[in-house]
């Protein structure tokens, strides 16, 4: 075998791989969520910055979270991710993200790797979004589940006042981890299914030159 074809071969089985990394996307998995079963109020948010606090229910890591809008412009939305109530002192941003929200769909943005322990409030925001319909439930089922609300009027401070009692505590929210969706394959997988491939390539090319 001559040293170009040596060549050759490493080249074809990184083709490969990346074949199949690019053909086996990972997926958002919902790790927990609040009212993702109701759908969006036609209300219109009438103030610039909304956020919720919320109880960890796990010690976890979470990469995303997602919300459903009534409707959106394409404007593009900060969302933020708060260790607590953004104006209490001991509180961290923990996370940003900017994105286009899709009205009428659970949609959202990554977030990274933020680990979560149970027990413990942490507030997740979105500013920019006076005028968009709202993204929280008008449901008055049982089942909702109902959470503090904080917003502005004139930022900054972003945050600032506290709303509870409201259909606006009834948030559409999912907190999302970056896991395998069922069937896609490891690193190590993509490789043997890489090698696997290639062989096969290899072999059928010797068998046509017989042929």
């Amino acid at each position: 075998m001559s040293f170009g074809r040596n060549l050759k071969i490493p080249a074809l089985i990184v083709f490969c791989a990346a074949s199949v990394f690019v053909s086996t996307p990972l997926y958002g998995t919902p790790v927990f969520s609040f009212n993702t079963g109701y759908t969006a109020s036609s209300d219109i948010w009438a103030v610039p910055d909304v956020g919720w606090a919320f109880t960890s229910p796990l010690t976890t890591v979470i990469s995303g979270v997602q919300t459903e809008f009534y409707q959106t412009d394409g404007r593009t939305v900060t969302l933020e991710f708060y260790s607590g109530i953004p104006n209490q002192i001991g509180s961290s941003l923990l996370a940003q993200a900017l994105y286009i929200p899709v009205g009428g769909s659970l949609f959202g943005p990554s977030i990274g790797n933020v680990s979560l322990t149970a027990g413990t409030t942490y507030f997740v925001g979105f500013k920019g979004v006076q005028g968009l319909g709202v993204n929280y439930t008008g449901s008055g089922d049982p089942g909702v589940t109902d959470l503090a609300l904080y917003y502005d009027t004139a930022p900054p401070p972003y945050f600032d006042k506290l709303q509870t009692g409201y259909s606006t505590g009834r948030p559409i929210l999912s907190f999302e981890g970056s896991m395998p969706e069922s069937g896609v394959p490891e690193p190590a997988a993509v490789w043997s299914t890489a090698i696997g491939l290639c062989g096969l390539w290899l072999g059928r090319r010797r068998l046509l030159r017989r042929g």
